[in-house]
């Protein structure tokens, strides 16, 4: 009597076949893992950037002034009476406002100021900033402009 099995040869040829099927799987996993957890970082930090930069654009819009503090900081007076302090240190701009902080890594800070004679000490007002945000070594200009209307005339 004849019985009908597979030969050994035959089990190892589908065993290897198996083997192959499920590394190149394994692969194509971990490829996949990397790349969305890649994704997830890039959005992620790209998204704390468009946020930092959404509030300077409305906190300048909605300020009284914009004052020097020193040559890498400086502070926004908003018209509620509250302040906004932006300061750098080391590679990081910080932005705080009552106690709540946020940063974004900055390659440069550059201000154009102007002295208005009727204000107190001298003041310098901020009229632009110019900040080179830093996204995974790319470099990403942002800028702002504030423009004093009634309140300090411009004297030349």
């Amino acid at each position: 009597m004849k019985l009908k099995a597979f030969t050994v040869l035959e089990i190892i040829i589908v065993l290897v076949l198996t083997s192959v099927i499920v590394s190149m799987m394994y692969a194509f996993f971990l490829f996949m893992s990397k790349s969305t957890n890649n994704y997830l970082t890039n959005s992620t930090e790209n998204m704390l950037i468009q946020i930092f930069y959404s509030n300077l654009k409305r906190e300048a819009f909605i300020s009284e002034e914009i004052v020097q503090i020193d040559p890498q900081s400086f502070y926004i007076q908003l018209y509620s009476g509250d302040m906004v302090y932006y300061i750098k240190k080391g590679p990081y701009l910080f932005r705080n406002k009552n106690n709540q902080r946020d940063s974004i890594k900055v390659k440069s800070l550059s201000f154009e100021t102007k002295v208005y004679p009727l204000l107190k000490d001298n003041e310098l007002l901020i009229e632009s900033i110019q900040i080179s945000a830093s996204l995974f070594e790319n470099e990403i200009p942002l800028g702002i402009y504030k423009n004093y209307f009634s309140k300090y005339p411009n004297f030349k």
